[in-house]
């Protein structure tokens, strides 16, 4: 889709990110709030079209990959859709947003893969955990909040709609958007989704197993190695632990995540992840 405001006419290096970002947010809600407050503006967006050529005045003609029709679809969608439970706005996702943003921007990447290979869940855990459910949405060109929220609901050449649908998915709890320049397209927003989040360190939200057995009761003073604990990514001075069942939904679907706890003598936490009984991450 093209754009549909003459003041979009303005230089990247002139936007101000961060508001725009914040102006994201709140367009976003407002938009789950009432899915219908923009049919009128896609209504207006259908004008400009000549066959699949969108055709704003003083801008250069875009080709799309569907023509007026994403957009009735777009219409049609949003007659039917209803009102959804309002995002709450993470900065930790936001953060990862914008690395994205900032990354293929400079590269001139149109992919959710990082220019380094790194993949969504592994850019959101720089910042946060999280378990459940993480999405991520891409828009270039558009520099306006309207016009950028319109071409996700448009959605233009997806067969799937992934992120109209995430735009009004129930899953979500959390969003976080980073825009930057981006050196083909000229800007790029990043839409970052999570069910559920918390900080580094911390225990997941709900657990599922807890094993107060798990360590054997302390011997003696004399014994070399009082708390024996049969674990191989136990440390020496592990004084208890727990154990976590998360399911994640990432990347090529959904992954069942063990997750130990372990508690030090100095207070610390030992924290190890892993899937079908091989490690793949470890925090301290």
């Amino acid at each position: 889709m093209a754009d549909l405001n003459n003041k979009e006419n303005q230089n990247p290096s002139e936007i101000n990110f961060q508001h725009l970002s914040e102006e994201l947010f709140k367009l976003h809600n407002e938009l789950r709030k009432n899915p219908q407050s923009f049919i009128e503006k896609l209504s207006q967006a259908e004008t400009y079209f000549k066959d699949r050529i969108f055709r704003y005045p003083s801008e250069i003609p875009i080709e799309t990959y569907e023509g007026p029709k994403a957009i009735k679809n777009a219409i049609e969608f949003l007659q039917n859709q209803n009102p959804v439970k309002e995002l709450i706005y993470s900065e930790s996702l936001s953060k990862a947003a914008f690395d994205h943003a900032n990354d293929i921007g400079k590269q001139g990447l149109h992919s959710h893969e990082s220019s380094n290979g790194a993949l969504l869940n592994e850019r959101i855990e720089q910042y946060t955990e999280w378990d459940g459910a993480i999405a991520e949405s891409l828009q270039f060109c558009y520099k306006t909040p309207e016009n950028i929220i319109m071409s996700l609901i448009i959605d233009d050449g997806s067969k799937e709609k992934h992120q109209r649908q995430n735009l009004f998915s129930e899953e979500f709890q959390y969003v976080g958007i980073g825009c930057a320049k981006h050196k083909t397209f000229k800007l790029c927003t990043v839409f970052n989704y999570a069910k559920n989040l918390y900080q580094i360190g911390e225990e997941p939200p709900e657990i599922i197993e807890y094993d107060q057995n798990y360590l054997q009761n302390k011997m003696s003073e004399k014994d070399p190695n009082p708390f024996q604990i049969d674990d191989p990514y136990a440390p020496d001075n592990t004084i208890g632990v727990k154990i976590v069942k998360i399911k994640k939904n990432f990347g090529d679907g959904e992954h069942n995540i063990t997750r130990k706890i372990f508690s030090l003598e100095d207070g610390k936490k030992h924290i190890i992840d892993y899937e079908e009984r091989e490690a793949v991450d470890e925090k301290v």
